[in-house]
């Protein structure tokens, strides 16, 4: 046997067949794709979940028990939150962290369409 179909065999015995893993994170990315927050996730956070729904399908379809797979998921799950630190919400409390003050208001139409307001914070230097 060559190197390659070695290293695919070995696989196989923890990540499960190449098409059912196929198949199954298939299924599990366009389930995501049709979603209504989809199309306004940032590519790192869609590409997070992307290898997510790939390492669950490995889970699902080889060693249940292997923890890379696991350890994967988990490693995608912190990317996808460090790259999700542009909420409004995240903005203002870091922002506050910081020692900025409330010097006001502002009315915005929030990602529902409802009208929302935030504080206009202001960050002072001595």
């Amino acid at each position: 046997m060559s190197d390659v179909k070695n290293i695919l065999s070995e696989r196989e015995k923890t990540h499960g067949s190449f098409a059912d893993v196929a198949a199954m994170s298939q299924q599990l990315k366009a389930a995501m794709s049709m979603s209504k927050n989809w199309l306004v996730l940032n590519t790192a956070q869609r590409e997070s979940l992307e290898q997510i729904a790939m390492k669950i399908a490995r889970v699902l379809s080889g060693d249940r028990n292997y923890r890379d797979h696991w350890q994967d998921i988990g490693g995608y799950a912190k990317l996808g939150e460090e790259w999700s630190n542009t909420s409004l919400h995240t903005v203002q409390k870091d922002l506050e962290q910081a020692g900025a003050q409330t010097v006001g208001e502002i009315n915005f139409v929030g990602a529902e369409g409802k009208e929302e307001k935030a504080p206009v914070l202001a960050i002072f230097k001595k």
